[in-house]
């Protein structure tokens, strides 16, 4: 707005003078500085396109340090062009908190980027604006980029109280009562024939006692391994909170793979996902899957989802990590809940019950 007044200012005082003196001079000086603006506005508004904007940033930092993130722009040709105005967003995935910029560059912007918990930083540039050598016009950018950092949860110090409690000791083979497999040693249920059956699986003693074709579904063996479920809420609670259940997650499976345990690591976002963790090797990428998730939509229910897809008895073991206590999963030695909460309340074989400040004592150990 300075800008236009100052320059509707010299238009006014060239054309006094040219009024009161009939100079040739002035005249002329006037008469460009009238086409200078409509040059102008033709040349950003063909420039815009050939603008291009890049983020240069390291892909992975820890919490509470602060990150430098350099936005550059470049442009083809020789003729220079006018300032940008960008509108950044710089959002954590994890705990859902946002920032917005506002800034004028030209050749690039430098910023810093810190967050106090973990999660991906998402910058975005939302809006950016070519202006012309005036800033009388402007234009904007069509095509905009976005950034993404993850910032790496801090682990703490957790033992495995007794590793026989978390693996399966007992040799003799169990089957779920509620789904058919493969294991065509034992017999899951006997049925008629249906179109579409396996030749294979026809029981044909009983076929030919009982004069039509019955088939024999094979059991499903019960898995022994071990679960570490991962179960965020549609809502983060509180930014400190979802930050230590990333914490409390990724600390279980260091300490599980130090003692050489595998186990499946289980997360939601709009689908159900797993990842079999086998060693120390595979923790990056475990922790890099969790951060990147969204958040579940409305109304889903990790647990629920899960038995939906791979069945009730699928794990012998379960350590369950959620942001709010569970409503749906079952009760038992077998299957340990640890919520992320305010306070730190262990109740024995009920939820353990973990603060953000005090989760490093209360889980010192599991089992």
């Amino acid at each position: 707005m300075t800008g236009i007044v100052l320059y509707s200012i010299l238009i006014l005082l060239l054309l006094i003078g040219c009024l009161l003196t009939a100079s040739g001079l002035l005249l002329a000086a006037a008469c460009v500085a009238l086409v200078t603006p409509l040059v102008s506005f033709l040349l950003v508004r063909s420039r815009a396109r050939w603008v291009t904007l890049t983020f240069e940033a390291a892909n992975i930092t820890e919490k509470n340090r602060e990150l430098p993130v350099v936005l550059k722009a470049t442009s083809a040709g020789p003729i220079p062009r006018g300032k940008l105005r960008v509108v950044l967003e710089i959002a954590n995935q994890l705990t859902g908190e946002t920032t917005e910029l506002v800034r004028d560059m030209r050749d690039s912007l430098t910023f810093n980027v810190a967050s106090a918990y973990a999660g991906e930083i998402r910058i975005t540039v939302k809006e950016a604006r070519l202006y012309d050598w005036f800033g009388f016009f402007s234009k904007k950018l069509t095509t905009l980029p976005r950034k993404k950092i993850l910032v790496m949860p801090a682990t703490f110090p957790m033992q495995v109280a007794d590793r026989r409690t978390l693996t399966n000791q007992d040799d003799v083979k169990e089957y779920a009562p509620d789904r058919k497999g493969q294991d065509v040693s034992e017999t899951f249920q006997v049925r008629e024939y249906v179109p579409g059956d396996s030749i294979r699986s026809i029981h044909w003693k009983l076929s030919g006692k009982m004069q039509k074709l019955y088939v024999r579904d094979a059991s499903y063996p019960v898995d022994h391994s071990l679960l570490v479920v991962c179960d965020r809420a549609e809502a983060c609670s509180s930014p400190a909170c979802a930050d230590a259940l990333l914490e409390a997650v990724t600390s279980a499976a260091r300490a599980l793979a130090d003692e050489g345990l595998a186990f499946t690591l289980v997360w939601q976002d709009e689908t159900i996902h797993t990842l079999e963790v086998t060693d120390g090797s595979q923790l990056p990428e475990a922790a890099g899957l969790l951060l990147k998730a969204a958040r579940p939509g409305e109304g889903s229910s990790l647990w629920q989802a899960y038995t939906a897809a791979y069945g009730q008895a699928n794990a012998g073991r379960v350590l369950y990590f959620a942001e709010n206590m569970p409503v749906d999963v079952p009760e038992g030695p077998l299957f340990r809940v640890f919520v992320a909460g305010t306070t730190d309340e262990d109740t024995g074989d009920g939820p353990v019950i973990f603060s953000p400040e005090g989760m490093g004592e209360t889980l010192r150990s599991i089992e």
